[in-house]
């Protein structure tokens, strides 16, 4: 079944794009009218195509016609957000101090007795 205004013949997009498409006709070539449709079926078709583009919409509170619902949808969202990215800088410093560590501490370590002895013997 065809959805309203389909090309029955289908489409040459892709032949327009190299010169155009000028298909031969026949000489007794009698255009076709277009089908009329009555208001009720456009109504129809229009409450259909409304419903599909509404189903396709995410049910989500962010496009919701409430002020504070849209206002706590953003909020978590952006806690939601600031929480992992939050969680993937801490665990990356994390392993950069572990490692950090791993490299100096020894040095450092080898450090504290002569500081020791330079401040006194503590």
């Amino acid at each position: 079944m065809l959805a309203w205004g389909d090309d029955p013949a289908g489409s040459h997009e892709e032949d327009e794009m190299d010169g155009g498409y000028y298909p031969q006709q026949p000489a007794a070539y009698q255009p076709q009218q277009p089908v009329q449709y009555s208001d009720s079926q456009r109504i129809m078709y229009l409450e259909q195509r409304i419903a599909a583009l509404e189903a396709r919409i995410p049910h989500t509170n962010l496009i919701s016609p409430r002020f504070m619902q849209r206002a706590w949808a953003v909020f978590g969202h952006y806690f939601v957000s600031s929480l992992v990215i939050g969680l993937i800088v801490g665990l990356v410093m994390t392993v950069i101090s572990i490692i950090l560590t791993l490299i100096f501490g020894a040095g450092i370590a080898a450090l504290i007795p002569s500081l020791q002895n330079s401040l006194g013997g503590y």
